[in-house]
């Protein structure tokens, strides 16, 4: 009983989905997928949506991890079928995003033209673009992509505290440093350690307010905005349920608040506080190239 969702349901993504296929007249559409249980999930809640309201289905594929192996006739093969699509629907991870982008970009340099289709990436899609060379290459199919995202409400401070992170001051982040040298492409030389040649070292001037958007979102994810109304919800509960008003009640009922159960805590107090964070649906366009002074509204 004191289980409770974090991430919405997908069911209202999946009419969302259907909704702007319908508003668009967009009627071939291919379903790309990873080969796993979420993937069959998410192909078998589909289809049946879009056979509802009779639009077609170009092709549904499941990807392999071991895509970068394929084989360029295969390659070849795998486009002539994304081809014959309007519009194709991306539902995965970042390793998922990957194999597509890598894909994509292997058969624009072999066919010396670009792959031009209408993308619409899903919640749960996220572009890979920290640690490759080849950034603005691999994310140039995708511009323009249509992208669902969950709501995410704006966190007061929260962008300060993105902007004065500090390597060389990670204050117990283990992550900080390594990825610091990712982003920027430098190295933090440790102390008592000889430097690593063939990178530049790390200045502490640079700036994370200059990281492109599509590098480093300088906001919350959808994903941390839920862990972050989840925790708030049950902080509120809490609150409540030691409050003037509920030990009156408990009082009144000759209960003590020591011996109430953690569910019954969230049963009392949590349904009120949490169905008060609505969640939402947004789409965004995804441009990864914004001007520079866009950079700055963050």
């Amino acid at each position: 009983p004191s289980f409770f969702r974090v991430n919405p349901s997908e069911f209202p993504q999946y009419m969302g989905l259907v909704h702007l296929l319908l508003h668009f007249q967009w009627n071939w559409v291919g379903l790309l997928a990873p080969e796993d249980d979420n993937g069959e999930h998410f192909i078998s809640s589909l289809m049946p949506l879009l056979k509802e309201k009779e639009i077609c289905l170009a092709f549904s594929e499941k990807l392999k991890s071991d895509i970068f192996a394929t084989t360029e006739s295969k390659l070849l093969h795998v486009f002539k079928m994304w081809s014959k699509a309007e519009v194709i629907i991306l539902f995965g991870d970042s390793s998922s995003s990957a194999n597509v982008q890598v894909a994509v970009y292997g058969h624009e340099v072999m066919r010396k033209k670009p792959f031009q289709k209408v993308w619409i990436l899903t919640s749960h899609w996220k572009l890979n673009v920290v640690g490759s060379k080849n950034i603005l290459q691999l994310i140039k199919p995708f511009h323009g992509a249509l992208h669902f995202r969950h709501h995410m409400g704006d966190v007061s401070d929260f962008n300060h505290f993105l902007l004065s992170l500090n390597p060389w001051n990670p204050q117990g982040d283990l992550f900080l440093s390594p990825w610091w040298e990712r982003v920027f492409g430098c190295i933090i030389h440790k102390p008592g350690l000889s430097p690593k040649t063939g990178k530049k070292p790390c200045t502490g001037k640079e700036n994370l307010e200059n990281v492109p958007t599509y590098i480093f979102e300088k906001r919350m994810t959808s994903e941390s905005y839920n862990i972050y109304n989840a925790i708030y919800a049950v902080a509120h509960a809490l609150h409540a349920m030691y409050g003037s008003v509920t030990q009156s009640i408990m009082k009144r009922f000759g209960k003590k608040i020591a011996n109430v159960q953690s569910w019954q805590v969230i049963s009392m107090t949590f349904y009120p506080v949490y169905g008060s964070l609505k969640r939402k649906l947004s789409i965004h366009l995804f441009c990864p190239t914004p001007p520079p002074k866009a950079l700055n509204q963050f």
